[in-house]
């Protein structure tokens, strides 16, 4: 879970900056953060339950990687 890793110390760094009180983009990150790791969260929980599944980790968002 490399990846969940690098997003939970990506939050944590965006965090922290954010409670520096600095103009910044520490918002937009916390948000971006937050959310992969919700989808990272479905995709563990679905697993367990039910390994063959098909796991939409971002329902109810548009993927990047689907075409017009």
């Amino acid at each position: 879970m490399q990846f969940q890793q690098r997003t939970e110390q990506t939050l944590d760094q965006a965090v922290k900056q954010h409670a520096k009180g600095q103009a910044d983009l520490s918002e937009n990150w916390i948000a971006k953060a937050q959310a992969t790791l919700d989808g990272v969260q479905r995709i563990l929980n679905a697993a367990e339950q039910a390994p063959a599944e098909i796991v939409r980790p971002f329902t109810g968002k548009p993927s990047r990687f689907h075409g017009a």
